[in-house]
Parts: C-alpha cells; sequence; structure tokens
C-alpha cells in the first residue's frame, strides 16, 4: 500500500486529497475482503449439534 500510495505522490503528482482518498478506498477494499472471507469461514471452533 505504501508503495502505490508514494507512486501516486511521486510519479503521478497527485494532490494529498487524491492520496488519502485512495488509501481510504483500498482500507475499504480490504475490510470487505476480510469480511467476507470471514463469514465464508462460518463459525469457527463450533462443532455441529451444539
Amino acid at each position: 500500500m505504501r508503495a502505490f500510495l508514494s507512486y501516486l505522490a511521486v510519479q503521478r503528482h497527485v494532490t494529498a486529497a487524491t492520496q488519502n482518498q485512495a488509501l481510504h478506498a483500498l482500507v475499504f477494499s480490504i475490510g470487505m475482503y476480510w469480511e467476507k472471507l470471514y463469514r465464508s469461514a462460518g463459525p469457527i471452533g463450533m462443532r455441529a449439534g451444539f
């Protein structure tokens, strides 16, 4: 993530607001990924019948 944000600032010359928006979009996407992964795993450690 740090490399991508640095690329935006140094190579693409984006403003701090654009860099901040990109950071928040990445954090949101990663959060959605982990939530989907967590929900697909189901209740860990629970045995059937309890």
